[in-house]
């Protein structure tokens, strides 16, 4: 066996040790949520690859931040993460590479005014 091999034999086995004497929390599972509870609010504008639920991002964000941080994503995709922040009393900051993930980001936390949207819809539902 060469001492690579060894190290990586040792850190397996360190790793499948920590791992055997942790108790498995079943809270983080999300297992009981269907469809409909992870597609609240704007999280159902797109079907954005490899999405986190809502659920997960939202507990993160609860426990490792207070009311009024600011929650920073620099991969934001969906800007799941900054919906969340955002209704969990947190001030939200994303960026990401690519522009459909902007964009998608930019309808999920943009608040329209009920006042604009009145305004817009009028002449439509009009012509409808």
């Amino acid at each position: 066996m060469y001492p690579q091999d060894v190290c990586k034999s040792y850190r397996y086995s360190q790793i499948t040790r920590f791992v055997q004497s942790h108790e498995v929390d079943d809270s983080w599972s999300f297992k009981e949520l269907g469809r409909v509870q992870t597609s609240y609010l704007t999280h159902n504008y797109h079907r954005y690859p490899a999405k986190f639920i809502p659920q997960l991002t939202a507990r993160l964000i609860k426990e490792n931040s207070r009311i009024g941080d600011l929650v920073c994503d620099p991969f934001m995709g969906s800007g799941t993460a900054l919906v969340e922040a955002i209704v969990n009393g947190r001030r939200a900051y994303g960026t990401d590479i690519n522009p459909v993930a902007v964009l998608i980001s930019k309808a999920k936390t943009t608040p329209i005014e009920p006042a604009f949207l009145k305004d817009q819809i009028s002449p439509l539902l009009g012509e409808i």
